[in-house]
């Protein structure tokens, strides 16, 4: 199976596509499926339209340059078609808000009226809305608004959800997920690779 990841930001500095992301992805890899991480690169900008493997999964970097001026919509519409492009069996979306949420939330209405398109699948790594991340970052009244309504949305109209705690599979479950579309998926560490401490010392 091909699997698209939509990341909710590039890769720095926040932790979520290293620490969540990738690990899933490597562990899907020796499942055998392929997986390709689609990322807006607007928290480390110098990788816009960049394309990266880490630890062997394929991470492409929407551009960010735009006529247009980087709206949210036009970074929507170039991870949706750069989604699409890649011909997934599944999509699966990271954080069900921006920029990322705008291109699911495309996918789904599309599906909706015909279009034969992948399904979605959202991860919940944080609550987002009231209650959550809305009340903690300085977010605008309109942002906070959107993100809350993105999340519920978003949350109650995919295939499935995996969530990584237990808070959050019961919250989604209030949304009416039911217990077969929702899958506990926790942070895992991955492996790391550590330099040899003995050498660098006698260097």
């Amino acid at each position: 199976m091909k699997i698209v990841f939509l990341a909710p930001f590039g890769i720095r500095p926040k932790g979520t596509v290293l620490a969540r992301m990738i690990p899933i992805a490597v562990g899907l890899k020796q499942l055998e499926h392929e997986v390709v991480i689609i990322a807006p690169p607007y928290t480390n900008p110098e990788d816009s339209g960049r394309e990266d493997f880490v630890q062997g999964i394929r991470l492409s970097n929407i551009r960010l340059d735009t006529t247009l001026g980087a709206t949210p919509l036009v970074l929507a519409w170039r991870m949706f078609r750069l989604a699409m492009a890649e011909q997934p069996d599944l999509v699966h979306l990271f954080k069900p808000k921006g920029y990322g949420g705008l291109a699911a939330m495309l996918l789904i209405l599309l599906r909706g009226i015909g279009f034969r398109l992948p399904p979605l699948m959202v991860d919940s790594d944080d609550w987002e809305g009231r209650g959550g991340m809305n009340d903690i970052l300085p977010y605008s009244r309109a942002e906070r608004w959107v993100f809350a309504f993105q999340e519920q949305w978003l949350l109650s109209r995919a295939l499935a959800v995996s969530v990584a705690s237990r808070g959050l599979e019961q919250m989604v479950r209030e949304l009416g997920v039911v217990p077969e579309s929702c899958c506990y998926l926790p942070n895992g560490v991955g492996q790391l690779s550590f330099a040899d401490g003995g050498l660098i010392r006698r260097r």
